[in-house]
């Protein structure tokens, strides 16, 4: 299966991308949120970075685990 039919798949396989790949998806989707988020988290970017990048709060990444 290609990247493309990966990322159509699901979103959130961008995280599991490494540079080269994501830079692909950045060519061929353009500049989709979870694609961005993805290089900014290889960069170590903080989670403000993150959010303003993609023009989200900083809360939006934080997630409830329901038991």
């Amino acid at each position: 299966m290609s990247l493309i039919e990966k990322y159509n798949l699901d979103s959130g396989f961008a995280y599991e991308c490494n540079r080269d790949e994501l830079w692909k998806l950045l060519f061929h989707f353009g500049e989709m949120e979870p694609i961005i988020d993805a290089l900014m988290v290889l960069d170590n970017q903080t989670v403000e970075a993150r959010a303003e990048a993609i023009g989200c709060s900083p809360s939006d990444f934080e997630f409830q685990v329901w038991k």
